[in-house]
């Protein structure tokens, strides 16, 4: 059986609803805009530690996110700001997409960085920091 089905010419897919839920910010608006978003790496703590976004914060859901399983972001939900725009980070920019649409979803004004970490060191000055210890969300 297909994952998506077709109705009046429109395919439904859970994937394509919340790729088309989800925004993107650019990387140079981030950079511009540092003291208005909190970045939320949401990438396996080793590849944090290799290199970040300074500021940033790690919740290492990248694997929980298989099959849409949202556990570690939804038990965190609460540690993260409503005061402020969310963007999320991930290696390319999909699985930050999921989890913004997933924290839209949670009433969180959020958004993926365009191209991910990969964007953010191509199009920017902004520094990328590496480091030997883990970075959880701050309160």
């Amino acid at each position: 059986m297909e994952s998506g089905s077709r109705s009046e010419g429109f395919i439904h897919n859970p994937t394509i609803v919340l790729y088309t839920l989800s925004k993107t910010i650019a990387a140079e608006e981030v950079e511009e805009r540092t003291e208005d978003v909190f970045v939320l790496d949401v990438r396996p703590t080793y590849s944090y530690r290799e290199e970040h976004i300074a500021g940033s914060h790690n919740l290492p859901i990248y694997d929980q996110l298989a099959g849409d399983n949202f556990i570690g972001l939804d038990a965190s939900l609460d540690d993260l700001p409503t005061d402020r725009e969310i963007t999320v980070v991930c290696f390319s920019g999909s699985k930050a997409s999921k989890a913004a649409a997933y924290l839209r979803d949670h009433g969180y004004d959020a958004a993926a960085l365009a191209g991910g970490i990969t964007g953010w060191t191509g199009a920017t000055t902004g520094s990328v920091q590496s480091t030997e210890t883990d970075v959880a969300p701050a309160n």
